[in-house]
């Protein structure tokens, strides 16, 4: 009977450290994508030639911005165009606001 309920209660938390870490990925997500939008309305963040080259690249926000940037970065043999040019962009805005980004998401 102990047993039992050792198990259930190893489950219960299991459970809640579960519901935890989704509930800080999510609160992570939005941070993220408010703080993307924030740095596309910014002009001195990100410049309307950058803003240009992300529509032409169908490069939806600053998530997928940096995640390009990275695959550009880390795995040379799959480079294409949309990754460089995120690369690019990328590395035109300004050095803090990509440290706030990296660090947000990075939380993920």
């Amino acid at each position: 009977m102990y047993d039992v309920k050792e198990r259930l209660r190893q489950i219960e938390e299991r459970q809640r450290e579960t519901d935890d870490a989704v509930l800080r990925w999510e609160i992570a997500t939005k941070v993220a994508e408010a703080f993307g939008y924030l740095l596309l309305d910014e002009g001195s963040a990100v410049s309307k030639t950058s803003k240009a080259e992300m529509a032409r690249y169908n490069i939806d926000n600053m998530t997928e911005l940096r995640s390009l940037s990275q695959q550009h970065r880390i795995r040379p043999n799959t480079r294409t165009p949309q990754t460089t040019a995120a690369s690019k962009i990328y590395n035109s805005i300004p050095l803090c606001y990509r440290q706030i980004l990296d660090y947000i998401l990075g939380r993920l």
